[in-house]
């Protein structure tokens, strides 16, 4: 497993790992029939004790999914969502209409997942 990357503030991470997030080079397919994602190791970071993860999910009907999930001591879904505020200060605009779905795992990942642009084009 690869070391994830240390960081010393939330937007300094955001910057980085959205736009690695954000680059179809790293996107991956699971399997056929399955949707396309940004899911390699190195798209993890870290700020303190707190990981992050950033994706971007494929629907699919091209749709693009921006995907950031918090793993971190006593972190619940509120202090998630000031993290992600933090994690995207400036990182790109998002689709203004649309809302954050948000789910903790079993494994205490507080997920949150929102549409990101328009449609691709094939």
């Amino acid at each position: 497993m690869e070391p994830v990357s240390a960081h010393t503030s939330w937007k300094e991470a955001g910057r980085e790992l959205v736009a690695e997030a954000l680059d179809p080079t790293n996107w991956v397919g699971v399997a056929p029939g399955e949707a396309l994602s940004a899911r390699p190791v190195n798209l993890q970071r870290r700020v303190g004790a707190t990981r992050v993860v950033a994706s971007v999910d494929v629907s699919e009907r091209l749709g693009l999914l921006l995907h950031v999930a918090f793993r971190g001591p006593s972190l619940d879904p509120m202090g998630a969502a000031a993290l992600l505020a933090a994690f995207l200060d400036g990182a790109r605009p998002l689709l203004l209409s649309a809302r954050w779905q948000v789910e903790v795992d079993a494994r205490g990942w507080v997920h949150f997942v929102r549409p990101y642009r328009p449609l691709l084009r094939a």
